[in-house]
């Protein structure tokens, strides 16, 4: 290079650095105009929810320490990481002020804060419900609280949902448990308490039955990682608390082994017993059980069936995907229906065979009056399925089926035409769910020319992966010109 050609070089690489440095700089700008006003949303609000929990907190410290001088009973806030201070102040309200329910769901308080909130609530004698539902109080938060309401003789409700716990902390549930005598609500679904968490709950309730003690009426451990061992226990309870009315044990590992333990507290649940001795059956027992989402397979459900006609008061069951197939269906139905009890059964998203479903299902529904809502969503029908539902449906008889939920069914447009011709003349039914099947704009326009005449429907969903088209929701949209 010449100087010359060596200064305009030297000139050019540093006019493209500086065009760079420019450009990077104006991108920043941009970038940081544009994230302004979503930082500055989320400032504002957290000033809102900052000026709220403050104005709750007034209102909270103008209560009496009587149900007389009340000015408010419940203190509610979800969804606000609450600082140290704000729970510090809380905490002082809370040990004089007359407060029935407390709810503090997802608010980021810890070990240490559940510790805080434990103390203040020591001396409480006016709460009724607690719910800390999304906290991560873990083993030694919970174990705090728990400390608390051994002896407390208020609390009725206590939800723990989702909380970080394992079977530590159940423990201490189980021992505060074998002392309480006033909780009639239980909630510790979401936590990894496993068969051991379980356990020493269970063995808790027991305890206090003693001598008719226990006023547990609903527990839901959902999600608790729960296995054969864990069902034996609330078997247990089932079998043993008198009280006991809803129970929830969706989404755990629950197999036919559990099943079998199930059953066989549901065989006891409701005889009532003397001085030892079975004498009777009592109309009082579990009333609804949720066990979706477990391993029961056809050998789990079919010793779970098999036991209803001796049950006296199960009225809501639901068994969605738990492997149950044809056998395991026909035995169910055929269950209920000599039970005739049955209020509310979901089944859904079993693999049952084409063909074998509409059977069992509509001979269960001509024999009974009970049942009232139905779920079969999520099971593959064949068209001769839905034709037999359709005509069930049309004919108005004995049963008084009020829901009916069919999304995922595989429901074309000859099905959505055997449905709409079933609810045409139906004077009973009022839910219908359709959503996410395969019917197009035929199926959808069938449907349209029955809401012209539909005697009793309500309520009609379609939405979901739905395949009707413009043309669909055209058909739909002018029937509710006429619809009354």
């Amino acid at each position: 290079f010449t100087v010359n050609q060596k200064f305009y070089a030297e000139y050019f690489v540093k006019y493209i650095v500086f065009c760079t440095i420019y450009k990077l700089n104006h991108d920043i700008k941009k970038i940081y105009r544009m994230a302004a006003p979503e930082a500055s949303a989320e400032a504002s609000a957290g000033n809102e929810k900052q000026k709220e929990f403050n104005r709750e907190l007034e209102q909270l410290g103008k209560n009496g320490e009587d149900a007389e001088s009340s000015c408010k009973e419940v203190f509610q806030f979800i969804g606000y990481h609450l600082a140290s201070k704000d729970l510090n102040k809380l905490a002082d309200y809370l040990k004089t002020k007359y407060l029935l329910t407390l709810i503090l769901n997802g608010t980021q308080i810890l070990q240490s804060g559940a510790v805080v909130l434990a103390e203040s609530l020591k001396n409480n004698t006016f709460l009724q419900l607690l719910d800390l539902s999304n906290n991560p109080l873990a083993d030694n938060g919970v174990t705090a609280l728990c400390g608390v309401f051994k002896y407390n003789q208020t609390l009725e409700e206590l939800i723990l949902q989702k909380c970080s716990f394992t079977a530590d902390g159940a423990a201490s549930i189980g021992e505060m448990l074998s002392k309480n005598k006033t909780l009639t609500v239980l909630d510790v679904s979401r936590n990894a308490i496993s068969d051991d968490g379980v356990r020493d709950i269970c063995h808790g309730i027991i305890e206090t039955t003693v001598g008719d003690a226990s006023q547990l009426m609903r527990i839901d451990m959902k999600g608790c990682f729960m296995g054969d061992e864990g069902a034996k226990h609330i078997g247990s309870i089932i079998g043993t608390v008198a009280t006991l009315r809803d129970v929830d044990l969706s989404n755990n590992n629950i197999g036919e082994n559990g099943a079998k333990f199930l059953a066989h507290g549901l065989l006891r649940n409701n005889i009532a017993q003397i001085e030892g001795e079975e004498t009777e059956f009592s109309l009082d027992g579990l009333e609804t059980l949720n066990l979706d989402y477990n391993e029961l397979t056809d050998a789990g459900v079919i010793a779970l069936a098999r036991v209803l006609p001796a049950n006296h008061t199960l009225k809501n069951l639901s068994l969605k995907g738990v492997g149950m197939k044809k056998e395991g269906l026909e035995v169910l139905c055929a269950n209920i229906a000599e039970t005739n009890i049955m209020e509310k059964l979901f089944i859904g998203e079993n693999q049952i065979e084409k063909d074998t479903v509409s059977e069992p299902i509509t001979k269960m529904l001509n024999s009974m009056d009970a049942l009232n809502e139905l779920s079969i969503s999520g099971i593959h029908l064949s068209e001769e399925d839905v034709k037999t539902i359709g005509e069930f449906l049309s004919t108005n008889n004995q049963c008084r089926l009020a829901k009916l939920y069919m999304s995922d069914c595989d429901i074309d447009d000859d099905g959505a035409g055997y449905i709409a011709q079933g609810i045409k003349f139906n004077t009973d039914l009022k839910v219908l769910d359709v959503t996410s099947n395969s019917f197009k704009a035929r199926g959808a326009r069938l449907f349209a020319k029955t809401f012209e005449r539909a005697k009793s429907l309500d309520e009609f969903h379609i939405t979901g992966a739905s395949r009707i088209g413009a043309e669909g929701e055209n058909h739909l949209a002018r029937t509710l010109r006429y619809n009354q």
